[in-house]
């Protein structure tokens, strides 16, 4: 299963499925996510599998919300992930 990206409210979504570089991205879009309060929030609870090709599109998404001021946030992180997220020394910039 591919990952699928859907918008929740203004700044908010939901990402749910697998995101992995054997999978690519299906159609995941790294387009810019629109902002709300200068956030853009992700629910990523339902992220099943997940590996470095997460971490790159975060810091996309992370990178393209700075650009315009805001921030991205991420909520409801399963713990395989957030553990893959303090490995990697990235967890401080997604704080819940």
């Amino acid at each position: 299963m591919s990952a699928i990206l859907k918008r929740a409210a203004p700044g908010a979504y939901r990402l749910t499925g697998s995101v992995l570089l054997t999978e690519g991205l299906g159609g995941l879009s790294l387009e810019p996510l629109d902002l709300h309060e200068g956030v853009a929030t992700i629910d990523v609870g339902g992220v099943e599998a997940a590996d470095s090709l997460l971490l790159a599109i975060l810091l996309e998404w992370d990178r393209r919300a700075r650009t315009q001021g805001g921030s991205l946030r991420l909520v409801e992180i399963p713990a395989r992930l957030g553990a893959l997220l303090r490995v990697t020394g990235l967890a401080h910039l997604f704080s819940a």
